[in-house]
């Protein structure tokens, strides 16, 4: 691999760790990325880089895996005449931090390569691998980066029966069809309304308590001691915890979950919890608990057999 790609993919990843996260890749969608930069061919073939630019058509299986086919076109120049590099090429892309608005990728695959020049024409297979970026400046469109090593097999004419060529490139992608966007922190607008705090028992009740088909419907809330307890209309067994900062709070995902408050934000000031706000997707429910001081005291979650308790084992 040359140094220019394992530079690149030290500053990926640098520049993804320290970026905001939203939403980028949520699968399902097609994507239209044109592309121009610079072509640099192997040693052997005694040229300097060429300006390179081509299309590339793809489609997100998933929020991670997508494939993509290539079309390039360089222009080398041999005995002091210019040709035509036309490479075409399928890919498959894996995507790091999809959800991020800078979304890294490694890519593999391979293809087709035909030189033309005016003395004669050659054709070779070729196989293709390097890394890359999509900065998103909005859910439909995002700023790409691409570096690539591109080997071509034989016959190529020169003392090897391998060229090591290297493209790298800069443009847009576009995307079309996605699904709706799943921020990692949602957050709620300021106008919106929010539930009183109940003045008798530490208790609240969903306005919704009829579960749609297949689902897990949130139905209530209550506080005991240092329990703070989730009611569901069946047993919660497969959820993922997680905690963010800035501000601090408590993340619970439950696939298949829907919340029965009409209210996004209920507030509820127990248990170090300020306010416990409710978000919805396609396939899981999204619950936030804010920390009412700043930070997040100790916890552990049980398990019920109505739902879940968050029990708070510190000050």
């Amino acid at each position: 691999m040359p140094k220019q790609i394992l530079f690149l993919l030290a500053f990926l990843m640098v520049f993804a760790v320290g970026s905001p996260a939203m939403a980028g890749i949520t699968g399902g969608e097609t994507t239209i990325s044109p592309f121009y930069g610079a072509y640099v061919y192997d040693g052997a073939q005694g040229q300097s880089p060429s300006f390179a630019t081509g299309m590339r058509l793809g489609y997100n299986l998933d929020k991670n895996w997508g494939v993509e086919g290539q079309f390039l076109y360089a222009t080398p120049r041999h005995e002091g005449t210019y040709g035509g590099l036309y490479n075409i090429s399928g890919d498959l892309l894996y995507h790091f931090i999809p959800e991020g608005t800078v979304v890294p990728y490694v890519l593999m695959g391979g293809g087709w390569s035909k030189t033309d020049y005016a003395v004669g024409n050659s054709s070779t297979g070729i196989f293709e691998y390097g890394a890359g970026i999509k900065y998103f400046v909005t859910d439909a469109v995002a700023l790409r980066l691409d570096a690539r090593q591109i080997f071509s097999f034989g016959p190529t004419g020169t003392s090897t029966d391998v060229w090591q060529n290297s493209a790298f490139t800069a443009g847009l992608s576009f995307q079309f069809g996605r699904k709706k966007p799943v921020p990692a922190v949602a957050e709620p607008a300021e106008s919106e309304p929010e539930a009183a705090i109940p003045e008798g028992p530490s208790s609240w009740q969903a306005e919704n308590t009829v579960a749609s088909e297949g689902k897990i419907l949130i139905t209530g809330m209550r506080v005991d001691k240092n329990e703070f307890e989730i009611i569901a209309s069946r047993p919660i067994r497969d959820y993922k915890l997680f905690t963010l900062s800035q501000p601090s709070r408590l993340v619970i995902d439950i696939p298949n979950g829907e919340s029965g408050f009409v209210l996004k934000k209920v507030v509820i000031d127990r248990l170090g919890i300020a306010t416990v706000r409710f978000e919805s997707y396609a396939d899981y429910l999204r619950i936030f608990f804010d920390a009412a001081q700043g930070r997040l005291i100790p916890y552990r979650v049980k398990e019920t057999a109505t739902g879940l308790k968050i029990i708070v084992t510190g000050p």
